[in-house]
């Protein structure tokens, strides 16, 4: 489609146009990857350190950021190969099919967040009761097992893809029948968090009415809880935000609309995957906005990398006055007498003023260490 507006810059391996456009939506995907893949990193280092979150919200939190940073890698590679397009039937339903499974694990783990949340505050002693440490995690184990193996499924046959001649694209590989699977296993946990959070909304306004009524100012007795669920509450809100767009698109391909006649499917889901993988960079943003201790990680991580660029400006600055100040003093001496006539101290003064230079290279690689030190400790 762009093609068609846009001149071409260069013929991909397979004999596919690259445009312009493409190489800017392409190039602005990738670093949307490299910053995901950044974020996603710190928060999950901070999950590791910190003991207060080694939680129930804090192993669904941690199993999101593990699958935002498995997403943000494939949009890496998925970038790259756009750019080059090869040609490989293996190749092809991996790619897709683990994009498939990593969003398939992150919907599940909304889900089951959603149901944990839902039944400490509606069943508190039920919650309190059956849900586990170890039970949660088995579930985590279970989201896991549950979408590699559907992530898997057109390796093992299920897909339109010989190992003849072929074009990888997102619908041609896969069957009508596997694409309703995909939209199914979306569909269903969305429906589910709609009606416990519809209920969830409709407890928190009664509970609020009768804190109003009797007028007393106290606060609510499961604040902590009512907190967390606020949480995951933008969590999903702004999953459906950035994915809804893809998966509308993607319903309305496999109905087979007649508003996709003419219409380059491939090119308007690679325009509208940018906006999906953005999700994995605003779930960080998520748990710095609402979670202190990812706040003062990204503070420290963020206050490093000034400070190392203010430290290496500076010291950029310092050696071009140097150089400056020594192609001032005489570079060649045509009697070697005057060599040796040079007074002793214009050499020692030499030799004194590369020693603060030293130093200050020293101060900084101390303050380099010391703040790198203290985002990995925070």
């Amino acid at each position: 489609m762009s093609s068609m507006i846009f001149p071409s810059l260069y013929v991909s391996l397979d004999g596919t146009k690259v445009t312009m456009i493409d190489l800017i939506i392409y190039g602005f995907a990738f670093g949307l990857g490299i910053c995901s893949l950044v974020l996603n990193c710190v928060v999950l280092d901070t999950f590791r350190k910190s003991s207060r979150l080694h939680d129930m919200m804090g192993y669904f939190i941690t199993n999101m950021a593990v699958a935002d940073t498995l997403i943000s890698i494939f949009v890496i590679y998925n970038n790259l190969y756009n750019l080059v397009v090869f040609q490989h039937a293996t190749e092809c339903l991996f790619r897709f099919g683990m994009l498939n499974a990593l969003n398939i694990t992150s919907v599940l783990t909304l889900a089951a967040l959603t149901l944990d949340r839902y039944l400490k505050i509606v069943h508190p002693y039920l919650h309190e009761k059956h849900v586990s440490s170890l039970g949660e995690k088995i579930a985590l184990a279970i989201i896991w097992a549950v979408s590699l193996l559907v992530g898997l499924l057109p390796l093992m046959g299920w897909s339109n893809i010989t190992h003849g001649e072929f074009t990888c694209s997102y619908f041609g590989a896969f069957t009508k029948g596997y694409m309703i699977l995909i939209v199914t296993m979306f569909f269903i946990p969305f429906v589910l968090m709609i009606i416990l959070y519809t209920h969830l909304i409709h407890i928190s306004m009664k509970h609020a009415r009768m804190i109003a009524s009797q007028n007393t100012g106290g606060s609510h007795p499961n604040r902590a809880t009512w907190k967390s669920t606020k949480t995951v509450c933008l969590i999903i809100g702004a999953y459906f935000l950035c994915w809804g767009p893809l998966g509308f698109y993607i319903i309305v391909v496999i109905s087979d609309s007649r508003i996709m006649e003419g219409v380059n499917e491939g090119q308007v889901l690679a325009y509208l995957a940018p906006i999906a993988f953005s999700n994995s960079i605003i779930n960080p943003m998520i748990y710095a906005f609402k979670i202190n201790e990812v706040r003062d990680k990204f503070k420290a991580f963020c206050c490093c990398l000034c400070r190392k660029h203010r430290t290496s400006s500076s010291d950029t600055t310092s050696v071009l006055a140097m150089s400056q100040t020594s192609s001032r003093s005489p570079r060649h001496q045509t009697n070697h007498n005057n060599n040796n006539s040079l007074p002793m101290t214009r050499k020692q003064g030499n030799k004194n003023n590369s020693l603060p230079m030293q130093r200050k290279q020293e101060h900084v690689m101390t303050k380099t260490i010391s703040c790198f030190t203290v985002a990995t400790n925070v």
